[in-house]
């Protein structure tokens, strides 16, 4: 990402092929510098949300019309919320936690169309708030008290040395009929075995563990929870930024590919998504 070509080992099972880095660095902090992606400050949310905005996204996100569920897919790369929000089996008026929120940019999204019970914690962030809706602390999880109907870990649980023991702490903190949405990579998917050491998604040293499909649902049942669901939202972004990667061409200084280029890697991924081949997953868990 940033061009510092410092190497670290990674172990991968020889049974459910998950990845883990072989020492954590004891200084991890400084591969988060400021400029990292996700501290950025997101778009303040408006103050007031119009009635019919709120009420299209309680039809969204509650219906069992098929009209509703076809509108969220075709609209899921813009409005990916609303997806989530079905999965989790959530409304605007439930209590929703985003665990390492970063600056809470998701939940700035969710609350401009009426979701209105809003929590985020990060100990990273530098976006701190409390107003009506939304609450985002500076705090790990493990100090969270309450409970929830949904909690979303986004690219989350690969940066922690122990996600077995995040998912505890998830399992804990969840109402009862409550679930539990983590999306990230991969391990053991076509474009990582592609591309090996350059895979985009492996981003070392931040992503500690990278389950695998398999690794997943082992990580699930030792936590108490049941895997109930598994998709792929992979992005052209990891077969182009993978590519300059190979070229020995950090993030920092990529060049953002023509449209055209884009716009045929999207349609690589989304066939990939399609046939469970992708190298980003979401998946939703519920208590045992």
């Amino acid at each position: 990402m940033f061009g510092w070509r410092e190497p670290f080992l990674y172990r991968e099972c020889t049974r459910c092929h998950s990845l883990h880095i072989a020492e954590v660095p004891v200084d991890l902090g400084r591969f988060y510098p400021k400029d990292y992606y996700a501290f950025g400050a997101p778009r303040k949310a408006q103050s007031s949300v119009p009635w019919l905005r709120r009420a299209m996204a309680a039809w969204l996100v509650r219906s069992p019309d098929p009209l509703a569920a076809a509108l969220v897919r075709s609209k899921v790369e813009k409005y990916p919320f609303f997806s989530w929000a079905r999965l989790g089996r959530v409304g605007p008026g439930d209590a929703i936690l985003d665990v390492g929120c970063g600056s809470g940019s998701h939940l700035e999204r969710m609350r401009r169309w009426g979701f209105q019970k809003l929590y985020g914690v990060d100990p990273y962030t530098t976006n701190e708030r409390d107003e009506p809706g939304l609450q985002i602390l500076r705090m790990e999880l493990a100090e969270v008290t309450g409970s929830f109907a949904l909690i979303m870990l986004h690219h989350v649980l690969e940066h922690v040395a122990d996600p077995a023991a995040t998912l505890m702490l998830v399992r804990e903190r969840l109402q009862v009929g409550g679930r539990a949405l983590v999306r990230l990579p991969v391990a053991g998917s076509p474009l990582h075995r592609e591309y090996g050491a350059d895979w985009f998604n492996l981003d070392a040293p931040r992503h500690l563990v990278i389950p695998s499909v398999e690794g997943m649902g082992h990580l699930a049942r030792r936590a108490g929870l049941r895997l109930v669901h598994t998709s792929f939202d992979t992005t052209d972004t990891a077969y182009w930024m993978s590519d300059y990667y190979r070229r020995d061409v950090p993030m920092k200084q990529a060049a953002l590919p023509e449209e055209s280029i884009r716009k045929r890697l999207r349609a690589v991924a989304n066939s990939a998504n399609r046939r469970g081949e992708g190298d980003q997953g979401i998946f939703v868990l519920e208590r045992i």
